[in-house]
């Protein structure tokens, strides 16, 4: 079970789920996007309550992409070529030495505990309309998200250096309580958030948004014990293993085809939702609501802070085709690795029913059902956004994960320091990040009207940092501001009432 646990699994099944990647570009949280007075209706993946308190009134997403992977594993030195390097990272010549760089990358020596994080979005036609106090968002998105949480720190340097690593042979190790789990999801969002009240001095915005889920792949693979010791290339003694194996996914996933991503091909089907509550204190300026008529008319009104809280992604997926669940549970047992066969060689559920049978020598043993469930990135958020002085912002966000007994994809954690200079023609935004309380990120994003580009992990791009990480977004917009109608003019918006 080491071998296929470990290599197979660990590497084989988690690698396929990255084979996704490439088709969607969500970054850590897209700060630069998510976070202003400018952000619309992408505004509402942070907190739907902040759809009242945008400058415009009318914004639509016409394309947007997120990409964010981390881990605290595996690294491409900086001191090698990678992103802008003079080479492609097919020619990169190892500097270490075969034993300490295997391959294009090589890991960190320690024992910390191992988690890796990918989460990647392709946001489709989205559109917001606020109306007095009232806004309403529409969108669409196509989703995924994979975790690694509480790795022990020997399984991928197993994984990395094979079975026949001298310092890791004969040593038992004894682990509980950790997974892999991967995600990948089309999303179909409506919100709606209210100014509840409004005076002079402040406002309250209520905002939820409710989720329809389609579930394309998913597949978790937990472990609850796995005490065990590598004896020698060929055999691994385990003294307890309790393992449960997930999946649901089109069984050629080599050869994908793009039609399995549409709705009406899912696998699964859930619900979820956010919620959100925004106070905004605001610049002490009287402004007379009740004499706006038109919808463009209505104004955007200043404000000195806004504190915000949300709870996002709550909710999971039920699938219910092309899946399995089983569950592994064996003591005192002599493997030899070598009668594993080949991930690729059988069907996948071929391939569980003969694991079981090596394990439990019942190949009927493992199994439990046909359908799962799975939970979503969870998190609580709390937002802090401070106007200085004229375009000059400051805004704090804090995101913590909300995990779902290992079942759930987990979100890493991050608190975000990020001064902004925002204007209708130019906004740029420069984060300060902490990634799961202990690893210091730097960011930049650029607006030009409706278009913004960004990354949180600046130094990776540019070389600057070990490559152990990637964050880059973008989105192309077209907005209506609030409080432009021209009164002896028909225009975009004279006819709205």
């Amino acid at each position: 079970m080491m071998k296929l646990g470990l290599k197979k699994i660990f590497l084989h099944l988690l690698g396929a789920f990255f084979l996704f990647s490439p088709m969607v570009f969500k970054a850590q949280e897209t700060i630069g996007l998510t976070m202003g007075n400018y952000s619309g209706v992408l505004g509402a993946q942070l907190n739907p309550g902040a759809l009242t308190g945008n400058k415009t009134f009318v914004d639509i997403n016409i394309l947007g992409a997120s990409f964010h992977f981390s881990n605290n594993f595996a690294y491409i030195p900086k001191e090698d070529p990678a992103f802008f390097g003079p080479f492609p990272i097919d020619t990169i010549k190892p500097t270490y030495g075969d034993f300490y760089y295997n391959g294009y990358y090589t890991y960190y020596r320690n024992h910390d505990d191992k988690w890796v994080s990918l989460n990647a979005k392709l946001m489709g036609p989205s559109v917001m309309l606020q109306y007095k106090n009232h806004a309403f968002a529409f969108s669409t998105s196509l989703r995924m998200a994979s975790s690694g949480i509480d790795i022990p720190w020997e399984i991928p340097v197993f994984s990395y250096e094979d079975l026949h690593y001298l310092p890791l042979l004969r040593k038992r190790f004894q682990n509980e309580n950790f997974g892999l789990n991967a995600l990948l999801w089309d999303e179909i969002s409506f919100s709606y958030a209210n100014e509840i009240f409004s005076n002079i001095n402040s406002s309250l915005s209520i905002g939820i948004t409710g989720k329809l889920l389609f579930g394309i792949a998913g597949i978790y693979n937990i472990y609850n014990e796995a005490d065990y010791k590598v004896l020698d290339v060929n055999n691994v003694y385990y003294y307890h293993l309790d393992t449960e194996f997930a999946y649901s996914f089109e069984d050629d996933i080599d050869n994908i085809n793009p039609s399995i991503l549409l709705p009406g091909k899912a696998n699964g089907f859930g619900l979820g939702f956010d919620v959100g509550v925004v106070y905004t204190k605001k610049v002490k300026t009287y402004t007379n609501r009740s004499s706006n008529h038109r919808i463009c008319s209505f104004p955007y009104e200043d404000y000195v802070f806004k504190v915000g809280f949300s709870l996002l992604d709550v909710g999971s997926i039920k699938f219910k085709k092309n899946g399995e669940l089983h569950h592994y549970k064996t003591d005192n047992l002599l493997l030899n690795v070598h009668n594993l066969p080949d991930f690729n060689d059988l069907e996948t559920n071929e391939y569980f029913r003969y694991l079981s049978e090596i394990l439990t020598g019942d190949p009927d043993s493992s199994f439990q059902s046909t359908s799962f469930r799975m939970g979503l990135p969870s998190a609580a958020s709390f937002q802090f956004d401070w106007h200085i002085y004229q375009p000059y912002y400051v805004s704090v966000l804090w995101v913590h994960p909300i995990t779902y007994k290992l079942k759930n994809v987990h979100r890493p954690a991050q608190i975000a320091l990020t001064p902004r200079y925002e204007t209708q023609v130019l906004g740029i935004s420069l984060p300060l990040s902490v990634i799961n309380y202990h690893i210091i990120r730097t960011g930049l994003a650029i607006r030009i009207y409706n278009l913004t580009i960004g990354t949180e992990s600046l130094g990776t791009l540019l070389d600057m940092r070990n490559l152990d990480n990637l964050d880059v977004y973008f989105s192309l917009k077209f907005n209506l501001a609030k409080g432009k109608c021209d009164p002896n003019k028909r225009d975009a918006c004279s006819g709205w009432k």
